[in-house]
Formats: structure tokens, sequence, C-alpha cells
């Protein structure tokens, strides 16, 4: 699988568990990145390079960005610490 269906596998999955329509960016000078603009219409989610090169980052990328979507903010990094201890 290259990098362009990796990444629209992400778009696909975030949108099928929150049902919302999504953009998502990737952040070429952070491989860590990760945030979330709730829009009107569109979500905006950045993500790093980081999520191409480790599934378990990518993995969590997913987590925030639903959590923020459900909560209709981005959230905490204490509160995503939570998330994660969920899962």
């Amino acid at each position: 699988m290259n990098n362009d269906e990796f990444l629209d596998r992400i778009r696909e999955k975030i949108s099928a568990l929150t049902d919302t329509p999504i953009n998502l960016n990737i952040n070429p000078d952070n491989q860590w990145a990760m945030s979330v603009e709730l829009g009107d219409a569109l979500v905006d989610i950045t993500i790093g390079t980081g999520a191409i090169g480790y599934p378990g980052f990518a993995r969590m990328c997913i987590e925030f960005a639903v959590a923020s979507i459900k909560e209709e903010r981005e959230i905490t990094p204490f509160e995503f610490q939570f998330v994660l201890q969920r899962n």
C-alpha cells in the first residue's frame, strides 16, 4: 500500500467513525503534529508525517480526531490520555 492509499484509509476511517466529512492534511514540518479544527461543514484534521512511518502514531491520530469530533472541540492532552487508556 502506498502513502496516498494509507492516508485515504485514515480519512475514511475517521469519517466512518464520526459520520462527518473531513479534510485530512499532512504537516511536513512537524512529524508528530495532531490538530483538529472544527468548521461548520468540514472538519480540518492535520497530522504529521510520522503517521505514515509509524502505524501506532496513525492510530493515535485517528483516536484523537474521533474523540475531538465527538466532543465538538479539540480535546486536551490530559483528556486524550484517558481516551488511550480506555482503548
